[in-house]
């Protein structure tokens, strides 16, 4: 009788036993299911959210222009306070249009790259010559370096990362300073620095450097960097920082070349 008492205790336990894990492990799949659901949808929220704010982006653009253009228009026929007033008005449209181009950027997939051999020399002449005007209102001294080389890149891409990194630069030299923009061969690949002497990053600063909507400067977004970095890393190549606040900050870039682009 204790033999078969046992027996049946040891039977009725075995069975608890498997219930109470089949049960465990029907909850888990349940969860997991409602898990898989619930990143599904956040993931739909998240591309419908980006497809309706590059939408907006795209339509605001155009009255802004237009804005723009009505603007200019009118400032040219007026003088003294009126003037400098539309001249002021005319930079915060500038800046509303460079937001929603950073943002149209990096709304748009990215596509394959339009590799041609570019003289890297020639497009940091260029990159100078774009903001030179910007630089001088500020008392900004423009200095490029390098013997011209021949690299295979999408010139227009990489001329855009420059301009940003470059705009930031000279954002970052309220009162003057120096902006140096030099090339260096390196193997087959090159090397671009762009170092600024302007306010310079703590570490903090600059951990957070191309997070998107993350800006050290008033007004500032974060995607400039985060553009330039995605633009120079489809090339195969690397965006790095190094900075010390009241110093300036050094922007490296690596290219490989033609092999490393993508």
């Amino acid at each position: 009788m204790l033999l078969i008492s046992c027996v049946l205790s040891l039977s009725l336990l075995a069975l608890g036993v498997i219930s109470l894990v089949d049960a465990h492990a029907r909850s888990a799949g349940q969860l997991e299911r409602m898990r898989t659901d619930m990143l599904k949808e956040a993931e739909l929220r998240a591309v419908s959210v980006e497809q309706l704010g590059a939408r907006v982006a795209h339509d605001v653009k155009n009255p802004l222009t237009a804005v723009r253009g009505l603007v200019q228009l009118v400032q040219r026929g007026s003088t003294g306070c009126d003037q400098e007033r539309l001249g002021v008005a005319l930079g915060e449209v500038d800046r509303a249009l460079e937001v929603l181009h950073d943002y149209l950027s990096l709304a748009r997939p990215l596509r394959e790259l339009n590799l041609a051999q570019t003289d890297l020399r020639a497009l940091l002449d260029d990159v100078a010559g774009v903001v030179e005007a910007r630089a001088l209102e500020r008392g900004i001294a423009l200095h490029v370096h390098g013997v011209a080389q021949t690299l295979a890149v999408e010139r227009n891409k990489l001329r855009d990362a420059l301009l940003n990194l470059a705009l930031n630069a000279i954002t970052a030299m309220p009162r003057g300073g120096q902006l140096t923009l030099a090339l260096e061969r390196r193997g087959e690949g090159a090397t671009i620095a762009l170092e600024d002497t302007g306010i310079g990053m703590s570490a903090a600063e600059l951990a957070q450097l191309g997070q998107a909507f993350v800006s050290g400067h008033e007004g500032g977004t974060g995607l400039g960097v985060l553009l330039a970095r995605s633009a120079i890393e489809q090339h195969g190549g690397t965006l790095t920082f190094s900075s010390e606040p009241g110093r300036g900050t050094r922007a490296l870039i690596t290219l490989a070349g033609t092999e490393g682009a993508r």
